[in-house]
């Protein structure tokens, strides 16, 4: 239950970033893929809910629908070549795109950690499911802000979600 209540407020606080990051951004791409995100993260936050009002009302985790067959290796971690260290404030609205992926790679990040731990420490095969696809979910995810980051960085324009452009 702890978990989930973390899980909650992870949710909460990355669909409203990626809320804000969208309109933030001028970049068509770029609003594209935090206007993704944000769907993503308000899914994550339904099924979470779902799951937390299962287990209080029944005991029972619920069925996990809505978040697909998610591949992931929990003993793969998540590469941030950067370092954390410009990370430790939020951003605000005159930030640049940049310093908004470094701060999403962060929510990534600890989403995934959080989902990985917990689909290692839950015993009930629904309950571990639903952790590891959420976990899968926050690794694609994570890969998706970096492939941003890394194209701004380099090539000087967002990637967003499609081919290379």
């Amino acid at each position: 239950m702890k978990a989930l209540q973390e899980a909650i407020k992870i949710e909460i606080e990355g669909l409203e970033f990626y809320n804000k990051a969208a309109e933030w951004t001028m970049d068509p791409n770029g609003k594209e893929v935090f206007r993704s995100l944000a769907q993503d993260e308000e899914l994550h936050l339904r099924i979470v809910r779902q799951q937390y009002q299962s287990l209080s009302e029944s005991g029972e985790w619920a069925t996990s629908d809505g978040l697909g067959e998610v591949e992931v290796d929990l003993d793969q971690p998540l590469l941030f070549p950067a370092g954390w260290e410009g990370l430790k404030e939020a951003i605000q609205p005159d930030a640049s795109d940049r310093e908004a992926l470094l701060f999403a790679l962060e929510i990534e990040h600890r989403n995934y950690m959080l989902y990985k731990e917990a689909a290692l420490e839950t015993v009930d095969p629904r309950g571990k499911e639903m952790y590891q696809r959420l976990a899968g979910a926050e690794q694609n995810h994570f890969n998706l802000v970096m492939l941003n980051y890394e194209h701004l960085t380099t090539v000087g324009h967002w990637r967003g979600l499609g081919v290379e452009v």
